[in-house]
């Protein structure tokens, strides 16, 4: 099932509520309502309408900067009230709604509400301006001050959700790696106990192996005899405590890099994350699988945080002598790109194991990252 953004609902929504408003304005033309110059007044202003919401809706990276969506909210309103003042049909106050909803979306409060607040009483003296009633005029302008009042409480939850999401999905790929991160500790500290187990044991063995074949050096054969099978009972528990130790290691849980991996693309809803990893992915080093982890884990982040694309591609090729990643979004790009915080460290963390990280973007090719990691380190 499809998974709508709130923008795009917003966009659908006003879309159809603009179709809807333009009807009795164009059947009032037809009947003779209107003279052939209101007309076309009217049809410059519900195109522009039309044009300025476009623009304003558009996705963050197509390049509409926060300034340029605030004047297509002002135009929005201007083609609104100008509607009103043309045709009066008692539908276009409709319009002024579908601005509030941008409005949240675009303004910071308090000025939404303000903006609300400047359209109704806008909308009530072009109201009563055209003839209407003041009782009617009041009780329309105070309709859709309700529906517009509905429209910005609609989209600030619509919003708070959707960011509430994209923060819940940030935290699920920071409590995988931390979870692949304890895994790893527990790992290494069970290697470093069975190594002091080890050395412990051997070397105690040893001693006292070393010592009883000393002591069989100096006697003669007839009594060595008794020093050497102590000698070889020592070894045989040396042996087995070697094969103890081995069996330890051999069946100590490898933490599996690649079910992590695919945690990070279960845990996000949107983009949706199509994710290609080898079936036997494997990075011994701690450091580097850690490393590995984190790159792929900020390419998420990212996609999830800034980008306004519906699918993100990551592959992960294991080669003899490194791992590879490629990541890419299908959503539009920008040709003026910056690195933030998160991709700065993300470089960082691969030129500390030897890797590199390309990062590229632009306009109608969406946003591509590789990277490359070495197995071992360089001699």
């Amino acid at each position: 099932m499809r998974s709508w953004r709130p923008e795009s609902l917003l966009r659908a929504a006003g879309f159809f509520a603009w179709i809807a408003t333009g009807v009795p304005g164009t059947l009032a033309g037809l009947k003779g309502k209107a003279s052939i110059a209101e007309l076309l007044a009217w049809l410059v202003c519900y195109l522009g309408f039309a044009v300025a919401f476009w623009l304003s809706t558009r996705p963050m990276l197509d390049g509409v900067p926060g300034r340029g969506r605030v004047l297509g909210l002002l135009v929005q309103s201007a083609c609104a009230l100008a509607l009103v003042r043309i045709t009066s049909s008692g539908y276009e106050g409709v319009l002024l709604t579908v601005v509030a909803g941008q409005a949240a979306l675009i303004l910071r409060q308090p000025i939404p509400l303000a903006w609300i607040g400047g359209q109704s009483a806008l909308l009530l003296v072009l109201l009563l301006r055209s003839g209407y009633p003041p009782s009617s005029a009041g009780l329309n302008t105070l309709a859709y001050a309700a529906f517009q009042a509905f429209a910005l409480g609609a989209a600030y939850l619509a919003r708070n959700e959707a960011e509430a999401r994209r923060e819940l999905g940030r935290l699920n790929t920071e409590l995988v790696s931390a979870q692949y991160q304890l895994e790893q500790n527990a790992g290494m500290a069970e290697r470093l106990r069975i190594a002091r187990d080890l050395h412990d044991s051997v070397g105690h063995h040893l001693a006292a192996l070393n010592l009883q074949l000393e002591v069989a050096s100096h006697l003669p054969p007839e009594k060595a005899l008794e020093q050497v099978q102590r000698a070889q009972e020592v070894a045989k528990q040396l042996m087995a405590d070697v094969r103890s130790a081995v069996s330890s290691l051999r069946s100590e849980a490898v933490p599996d890099l690649r079910a992590a991996l695919m945690r990070f693309a279960q845990t996000i809803d949107r983009p949706k994350i199509l994710l290609e990893i080898p079936e036997h992915l494997h990075v011994q080093e701690p450091l580097r699988a850690q490393a590995l982890l984190r790159c792929v884990q900020e390419i998420i982040t990212n996609a999830v945080r800034h980008a306004q694309a519906s699918t993100l591609y990551i592959q992960v090729h294991q080669e003899a002598h490194g791992v590879e990643i490629r990541a890419r979004d299908d959503e539009r790009g920008s040709a003026a790109m910056q690195l933030g915080f998160g991709l700065k460290g993300m470089q960082e963390r691969m030129e500390q194991v030897g890797g590199t990280v390309a990062v590229h973007s632009e306009t109608g090719r969406g946003f591509q990252i590789r990277a490359w990691m070495p197995l071992e380190a360089s001699r």
